[in-house]
Formats: structure tokens, C-alpha cells, sequence
């Protein structure tokens, strides 16, 4: 008894130490609300067996957070209340080509001042994604205003317009990435100076 031991070869049911730090570093309550349709999944070996991932990981987040995390499982089932409620968050209703039935298997977080915030479906072809994913949830939601962060590049990392090739670029994944989790200022190497908003 609290005694964990991850003998995966991935260490799949282990969080990074990046993950860790936000689960213990949370300063509200944060309610999440795990949606699965149990009876419309049924056969779905591949689907539940990914149910069973997913609620074991949201469980060590709920362990490391002292308190702060409480974890409600739904099955939102055909024209029920916890379906509307399912829909209600707008998590993803898919279809599983059987009967024209429909599958929730998504994630609804709120905080102490009702900020919600989701995970529309977990896909199992995304499985490499989804620490990050809860992890970016539950930092948003301790954190609802975003933190100001510029960052010191002489590259095109935002995209746009590239003038030497003449085409347009995208912008950098990892541009991208902060700019879902902070309100990001791009300056290059020339300026004088850090704008004062930076956090």
C-alpha cells in the first residue's frame, strides 16, 4: 500500500517530471470529468483497454496533487442527462459504424472559478500525446490568465511571408506549442531591451 511500481518497457503509466511538477503545484480545486460510453463500446477492445490508460494516468495526477484534483468517471448514455451534459462541454460525439451509435470518450476540466476546458476525444492514434495534453489542461486551468513570454529569435519562427523564397511558412511547432499556453512576444537578437510585460 503506497507503493507504485511502472514496469512497462515505455514507462506508459508514469508521469514525466514536467507533469509531476504540475500536478503538485496546483493552487485550486480542479474538478475532471472523464466521459466514456461504456455500453455503446462494448467489443471495443482497443478503445477500452485505452479507457483503462487514460483513467490510470489521470489517477497519478489526482495522487501528486494533494487534494486538488477530484476525478468523476461518466457514462453518458443514450438519451440520458449525462449525455446532454457530454454534449453540453462539446466534447466529440464519434460514430462507431454500429447501429449508427455513438462513442464519448472525452475529458472536461473546470476550476474553481468555473473556467472549463477539454479534451474533445482521446484518440488511440494519438497515444503519444496525451500526457501533454492533461498536462497543458490542468496548467490552463490553474493558470487562466496567460503569463506573458517573449522569446529572443532572429528566426522566422511565426510564419509568414518569407521574402527571399517568395512563399509563405509555417509557423514553428514550438511557436505554436507556447502560444497555446502563454501570450508570446517574438523580438530578435538586435533589441535593446525585453518588452516589460514579460513575466
Amino acid at each position: 500500500k503506497g507503493i507504485q511500481i511502472d514496469l512497462t518497457e515505455n514507462k506508459i503509466y508514469s508521469l514525466s517530471k514536467g507533469s509531476q511538477q504540475i500536478a503538485k503545484s496546483l493552487k485550486q480545486p480542479i474538478k475532471l470529468h472523464l466521459f466514456f460510453s461504456e455500453s455503446n463500446s462494448s467489443g471495443m477492445t482497443t478503445i477500452r483497454d485505452y479507457k483503462v490508460r487514460i483513467e490510470s494516468l489521470l489517477k497519478e495526477y489526482q495522487r501528486l496533487s494533494n487534494g486538488k484534483i477530484n476525478i468523476e468517471v461518466i457514462d453518458p448514455e443514450p438519451f440520458s442527462e449525462a449525455e446532454d451534459r457530454a454534449a453540453s462541454f462539446g466534447l466529440t460525439a464519434a460514430s462507431t459504424g454500429v447501429g449508427q451509435d455513438t462513442l464519448y470518450f472525452g475529458l472536461a476540466g473546470i476550476n474553481s472559478l468555473d473556467d472549463e476546458l477539454i479534451i474533445g476525444f482521446f484518440d488511440p492514434q494519438k497515444e503519444a500525446f496525451i500526457e501533454y495534453e492533461i498536462s497543458r489542461l490542468l496548467y490552463q486551468l490553474n493558470n487562466p490568465e496567460m503569463v506573458n513570454l517573449t522569446v529572443v529569435s532572429d528566426l522566422q519562427i511565426t510564419g509568414g511571408f518569407d521574402p527571399l523564397s517568395g512563399q509563405y511558412t509555417t509557423a514553428f511547432a514550438l511557436y505554436q506549442q507556447l502560444t497555446e499556453m502563454f501570450e508570446v512576444t517574438v523580438i530578435n537578437s538586435s533589441e535593446q531591451t525585453i518588452p516589460e510585460k514579460t513575466q
